[in-house]
């Protein structure tokens, strides 16, 4: 059976007819808003998991949908006391600090958005690592993107 070829747009009608309500596109991607009710549902499933005795780490990573509360994260960490490495960024890890993750990974660019400013010398990029660290953060570290040559 052959898939018929639909738009983006038909696909986003469709969903809004099962109850979605699509936030925006990107090329071939359509992000969904998540509702109130998915949300609660999914932190009570975390909820459940976390509690188990055999979690060793949580790794976080993303960034949140559109219209999901910005201390999401800080929520789900509530939850659990495993030790988290978080992939977070901007608010998002500044709401995730105070549960002193064990390790926060985000790249050049996400640091300098997350702390407010540039950072265009090293001292610059260590001095915002340090205050990822007096934040909560045990570990700290920050990714530059490198050219990678054949």
């Amino acid at each position: 059976m052959k898939l018929p070829i639909v738009s983006g747009l038909q696909v986003v009608k469709a969903l809004s007819c099962i109850g979605f309500e699509a936030d925006h596109q990107t090329g071939s991607h359509i992000e969904l808003l998540p509702t109130e009710a998915e949300l609660a549902a999914f932190e009570s499933a975390f909820a459940e998991e976390a509690a188990a005795a055999n979690i060793e780490y949580l790794i976080l990573t993303g960034s949140l949908p559109s219209g999901t509360p910005s201390d999401f994260y800080s929520m789900l960490l509530n939850r659990t006391r495993a030790p988290a490495i978080l992939d977070i960024r901007g608010t998002e890890l500044l709401a995730a600090l105070p549960h002193q993750p064990l390790v926060v990974k985000p790249n050049r660019e996400e640091l300098s958005k997350t702390v407010g400013r540039g950072l265009s010398c090293d001292d610059a990029l260590l001095s915002a690592m340090r205050e990822l660290n007096e934040r909560g953060a045990e570990w700290a570290a920050a990714l530059a993107p490198t050219a990678i040559s054949h």
